[in-house]
């Protein structure tokens, strides 16, 4: 039947509204992908505000602890007062202040030729060289004695590593090095104590395949290593068991020679230093642990992790306390062994 001019305009009334429902589903489609494309930038802006605020605000909190240990530890060394006696009592069950310290991972890179500032890992980093030295001479002094258990140095060579150790020997008190996965500058002991004697750096000493009997404590230590590939960035074939055997050998001649010096009437605590924790999440060094275990080791510090500043400071296995110590971790203000 041929379609009149009515049917026609009827036809082309429904084609234009069906048209116009098609357009402005069309338009609410674009402008819902524009709302939706808004939210998420808005949402990974409040994000990356959030994320930064809160880094300041870790570091503001880091810092006034810092400033507030520092006020404790002037007033506690003040003179020798009974009022001094009874807060330092009060802060480490004894009468005197204890003066040992520790703190890993100083990273420093004072030679320019090494330039490996570690400020590009986020605010807590600022001025990190500054911010050590000012807690150090705050609360360092020349009878104090510093363990530092590896990554001193960022340098590739002990001639590059010069700087940095001449800084580490201005500051005041005695130190106690040990090697981490980066001090790539690390020689043997006769080269190293060379080093040293040319440059008259003489407040410092390695912590390594030895001990050393500080106040009431003997320090024993190594570096330690991760034994599971998913932990390592090695660049090549790597032999984990390998090392890792060799680092019990090493940790185990420095326990034995503090066994040693231990008072056999009166037994001093032995304190490990490791760089690389033997627990962290799920994982286990048993053959470090199984050897700390054998000498009654109670105490372990441990440096290697950064970041995570949430995550607990002090780690739990069997009857044995191990502190995470890196730098970052402790604002740059060494921690007081207790």
């Amino acid at each position: 039947m041929p379609m009149s001019a009515q049917d026609l305009h009827f036809v082309l009334i429904l084609l234009k509204g069906r048209t116009d429902r098609i357009g402005r589903r069309g338009s609410k489609g674009r402008s819902d992908r524009y709302l939706a494309g808004c939210a998420i930038t808005v949402t990974v802006v409040i994000y990356a505000v959030l994320y930064v605020a809160l880094d300041i605000l870790d570091m503001l909190f880091a810092s006034a602890s810092a400033f507030v240990f520092h006020i404790v530890i002037s007033f506690c060394r003040s003179d020798n007062s009974s009022i001094t006696e009874s807060v330092s009592f009060i802060l480490l069950g004894k009468g005197l202040f204890m003066a040992i310290y520790t703190i890993a991972d100083l990273h420093l890179s004072i030679n320019d030729q090494t330039n490996k500032s570690m400020e590009v890992f986020g605010a807590r980093w600022n001025g990190y060289v500054e911010k050590l030295q000012a807690h150090w001479l705050s609360t360092i002094t020349n009878d104090d004695t510093v363990i530092i258990p590896g990554d001193i140095s960022w340098a590739l060579t002990l001639e590059e590593a010069r700087q940095d150790l001449c800084f580490l020997n201005s500051l005041p008190g005695k130190k106690l090095i040990g090697k981490g996965n980066h001090d790539f500058w690390w020689s043997t002991a006769t080269k190293i104590g060379a080093f040293f004697n040319q440059n008259h750096i003489d407040t410092i000493s390695l912590l390594h395949n030895n001990a050393y009997k500080v106040e009431d404590k003997i320090i024993c230590g190594t570096r330690g290593w991760f034994t599971d590939d998913s932990q390592q960035l090695t660049v090549s074939e790597t032999d984990y068991a390998k090392i890792i055997n060799r680092e019990v050998i090493r940790l185990e001649l420095s326990l034995k020679q503090g066994m040693a010096m231990r008072n056999p009437e009166a037994p001093e605590e032995m304190l490990v230093f490791l760089h690389f924790p033997p627990i962290w999440g799920n994982f286990t060094c048993p053959e470090i642990l199984d050897t700390l275990a054998k000498y009654g080791i109670k105490n372990c510090y441990f440096g290697h992790i950064h970041g995570g500043y949430n995550l607990p400071g002090v780690l739990y296995y069997e009857d044995m306390r191990f502190v995470r110590i890196s730098a970052d971790h402790l604002s740059f203000l060494p921690y007081p062994i207790k």
